[in-house]
């Protein structure tokens, strides 16, 4: 079992330790620029809105419905993106962290409560900023967080899928025995 933890990990070429902390620097960092974003008072945040919709500009015109979706949601989908990021965060650091995969079911289950404590706090900061809170960016946050989780996950149980098939090919060709990445 821990040969095959190795071999997962080995394959990227990253120690499981180091991957760790690699993955949990990360999220406290993508936390700092969260919690830092919500200290900021408002007229400072939409300064900050309205300097990042001015590069926008240059990609997305303006004048089209895409555009005109995009600049009316900027700070909806600016709150999406950053909780996406961390439900890609939280996601990898369960799947390096967990050895057995009814554990990892249950450490993702957890990661969502994370993710909801998270905008939680992220909420009540925006009250000492004197910005209002507001219910339907915590939904907006726990949708970012559930979707781009969801989707990490995804791409890491088809990675799976296509790594025991090689290695099904290679074991017929070799006539080894099947190996597996996982369980």
């Amino acid at each position: 079992m821990i040969e095959r933890i190795k071999k997962r990990v080995s394959i990227i070429g990253v120690p499981r330790t180091t991957a760790l902390a690699l993955i949990g620097l990360s999220i406290l960092l993508t936390l700092g620029f969260i919690f830092s974003n919500s200290v900021k008072s408002q007229a400072s945040s939409a300064a900050q809105s309205s300097s990042f919709q001015a590069v926008i500009e240059e990609i997305i015109p303006k004048d089209t419905d895409f555009g005109a979706f995009v600049f009316q949601n900027l700070r909806k989908i600016a709150h999406f993106t950053e909780y996406g990021l961390l439900g890609i965060e939280a996601v990898a650091f369960t799947v390096v962290l967990t050895r057995r995969r009814a554990l990892m079911y249950k450490r993702l289950g957890l990661s969502l409560i994370f993710a909801l404590l998270t905008a939680f706090i992220d909420e009540t900061i925006q009250i000492f900023s004197k910005r209002g809170p507001s219910v339907s960016d915590m939904w907006i946050d726990i949708g970012g967080f559930f979707t781009y989780a969801a989707l990490a996950y995804a791409i890491f149980e088809i990675a799976i899928l296509i790594k025991n098939a090689v290695l099904k090919l290679r074991s017929r060709r070799h006539g080894k025995r099947d190996e597996k990445w996982s369980e």
